[in-house]
């Protein structure tokens, strides 16, 4: 059983911030990991809701826009387990600061985090 291949990973969702910024989206624990740990460069943007289960969300590139910044977090928001809450917190920060837990009950953290605004989750994507 060692030898059997783990199956292929679905691409993450890709989004267009309104100023032209590739912003992707994890799909699920794998894809995230993939993701965040693999994919993403360290000056990319890390986005995630505080103390909430949801996905991953990368804007690739280390200087994005205001508005980036306000569509990746109502990403995050939206593709997590609060988009249907009001407000929703969400932690940003280069992913050169962002951690995987050694546990898998744990969960991932950056430090220093930065917050956008609190932004409630959108049907706009």
């Amino acid at each position: 059983k060692k030898n059997q291949k783990q199956p292929a990973l679905s691409a993450p969702l890709k989004f267009k911030t309104s100023d032209g910024f590739t912003v992707l989206v994890g799909r699920n624990n794998r894809q995230n990991d993939k993701l965040t740990m693999k994919d993403a460069n360290n000056n990319d943007i890390w986005f995630h809701t505080k103390n909430i289960p949801g996905s991953h969300v990368i804007v690739k590139s280390g200087n994005p826009t205001e508005q980036t910044l306000l569509e990746a977090a109502l990403l995050a928001a939206w593709h997590s387990q609060a988009k249907n809450s009001a407000q929703v917190p969400v932690d940003y920060t280069p992913v050169k600061y962002v951690k995987k837990p050694g546990a898998p009950d744990r969960a991932w953290w950056c430090t220093p985090p930065m917050r956008p605004p609190w932004s409630p989750p959108t049907e706009h994507w």
